[in-house]
């Protein structure tokens, strides 16, 4: 479907109609990445 066959105006979210942002903070899995899960920098830092 594109914006010209939609019943809103403007761009459509590529997410889909039903999701709504901000995210609630229970629906984001964020999980930040340890050192061991880092690639390997430069000059070993």
């Amino acid at each position: 479907m594109n914006e010209l066959a939609s019943d809103k105006a403007g761009s459509m979210s590529p997410f889909g109609p039903d999701l709504e942002f901000p995210l609630p903070l229970d629906k984001i899995r964020y999980e930040h990445p340890s050192p061991a899960d880092r690639p390997h920098l430069a000059e070993g830092r």
